[in-house]
C-alpha cells in the first residue's frame, strides 16, 4: 500500500518537528504489517533493505516489537526443495524438531512467505498474539536500540494501542530516565484516550498527558498533534 496515508501525513509532520529540534525519532510499533515501512518510504525515501535498515535511517530508529510478516529466523534444517509449498510441508512435518535460531533474515514481501534462504528453513518471526509475554519476536540488535530509546524518551505520542502489553510496559518502570515525559494519546474520543493512560501509567509509562479524540485521521486534519510538537 503505497500513496498518501495516514501515516505518510504523519512522518511528514513528524520530520518537520525533527529537524527543528535535531531530536531522533524511535518508532516502537506492535503491528506485524508493513504499513508503517511504506510509509517511511513514500515520505521519507527510506528503504528497507535488511534488517540494519531499520535502525540506520537518518534521525529514526523503527522497531516491531512482536516481529513482521517479512521476517524470519533461520533454522537448522535444510529444505529438501525450493517449492514453497513442499518447504511449508516439510516443516510442519517437523515441527518442534528444528533449532530455530536468533538470525533473523528480511524476506521479499512479493515471494510466498518462508522461502528458504542458502537452502535453510526459515520460521515466521511473529509473536503470538497475547496480552502477557515473556519476550520479544525481533533482533538483539533492535531490543538494544529499543531500551536505548526509551532511556532517553522526553516525549510519547500513542496512536493505535491499547497499553495491553505488560512486559513492554515494565522496561519503562526500569529503564525510564525522565522525571516526567510529555505524552500525547491519540483516541477515538476522550474517554478512550484516557483509559489508555490510565493503563499505561498504571504499568509504569505515566507523564503530563494531552489527548486527541476523533482517532488518527481526524487528528492529523485538524492539528490537534500541533501543540504537542510545538512544546
Amino acid at each position: 500500500m503505497h500513496g498518501i496515508t495516514n501515516y505518510v501525513a504523519l512522518l511528514r509532520r513528524l520530520e518537520r518537528w525533527r529537524l527543528e529540534t535535531k531530536k531522533h525519532i524511535c518508532l516502537i510499533t506492535f503491528n506485524y504489517d508493513t504499513m508503517l515501512e511504506h510509509g517511511l518510504a513514500d515520505a521519507l525515501g527510506f528503504s528497507i533493505k535488511s534488517m540494519n535498515s531499520y535502525l540506520s535511517f537518518e534521525g529514526y530508529s523503527l522497531i516491531k516489537a512482536h516481529g513482521s510478516v517479512n521476517w524470519g529466523r533461520l533454522a537448522g534444517g535444510v529444505a529438501e526443495n525450493g517449492d514453497p509449498d513442499g518447504v511449508r510441508r516439510q516443516m510442519i512435518r517437523g515441527a518442534g524438531h528444528y533449532d530455530v535460531s536468533r538470525t533473523y533474515v528480511l524476506q521479499n514481501p512479493i515471494q510466498p512467505p518462508l522461502v528458504p534462504q542458502d537452502d535453510r528453513l526459515v520460521f515466521p518471526a511473529l509473536a503470538i498474539p497475547v496480552e502477557v509475554k515473556s519476550e520479544f519476536e525481533l533482533p538483539d540488535e533492535h531490543v538494544a536500540v529499543m531500551h536505548k530509546c526509551i532511556g532517553e524518551a522526553e516525549k510519547v505520542l500513542i496512536i493505535g494501542w491499547r497499553g495491553a502489553e505488560d512486559h513492554f510496559l515494565s522496561l519503562w518502570r526500569e529503564r525510564t530516565t525522565a522525571s516526567s515525559l510529555i505524552m500525547h494519546i491519540v483516541g477515538a474520543n476522550l474517554e478512550d484516550a484516557e483509559e489508555v493512560y490510565r493503563r499505561v501509567s498504571s504499568g509504569g509509562l505515566a507523564g503530563l498527558p494531552s489527548y486527541s479524540e476523533g482517532g488518527f485521521s481526524r487528528t492529523l486534519a485538524t492539528g490537534q498533534l500541533e501543540p504537542f510538537l510545538s512544546d
